[in-house]
């Protein structure tokens, strides 16, 4: 199931870029890209009564003329724990690949510090959509590695989705 998501992604990610091929007067050959670089934002925040610190780091890592790759990544902290000040208690983020044909996958990861890391994959196509219609094809996968009971049993699912707004 693994290979599966993994191949997945790469096949998602290679659909979504334009590819080019460059030769110089030496005849070598070189595939070339469009990318371009956009600013990304950092938030900080405190929530709920137990004090909890949130620092989360967003944007688009790449931008090209049929796709984008968005990341984000993010740590939380027990603001009333001072002992371990500068160890986050939960780190994560994930990648999100979109092209514009309406496929779009997403790889993540979350850890606890001292427990489980969860690992979560997806794919998702946007089969139909207009002002009051929706239908979605979604996959994903999601599996919990450490912790105190070992690694958890895989998850997987395949979802078709519809949504009409009269």
């Amino acid at each position: 199931m693994k290979s599966f998501l993994v191949v997945s992604f790469c096949l998602a990610f290679v659909a979504g870029v334009p590819i080019e091929i460059y030769e110089d007067d030496g005849g070598n050959e070189y595939y070339i890209v469009p990318i371009s670089r956009v600013r990304r934002d950092t938030n900080w925040d405190i929530r709920g009564p137990g004090l909890t610190g949130v620092v989360k780091q967003d944007g688009t890592l790449l931008n090209g003329d049929n796709y984008h790759l968005d990341g984000s990544a993010y740590a939380a902290k027990d603001l009333k724990d001072l002992k371990g000040l500068h160890k986050p208690e939960l780190l994560g983020g994930d990648l999100k690949l979109t092209h514009d044909n309406g496929l779009s996958a997403v790889l993540g990861a979350d850890h606890v510090r001292g427990g489980p890391t969860d690992l979560k994959a997806g794919l998702n196509y946007d089969i139909y959509h207009d002002k009051q219609v929706d239908i979605d094809l979604d996959a994903n996968y999601r599996q919990q590695f450490g912790g105190p009971f070992g690694p958890g049993k895989p998850e997987a699912g395949v979802f078709l989705t519809g949504t009409a707004i009269w």
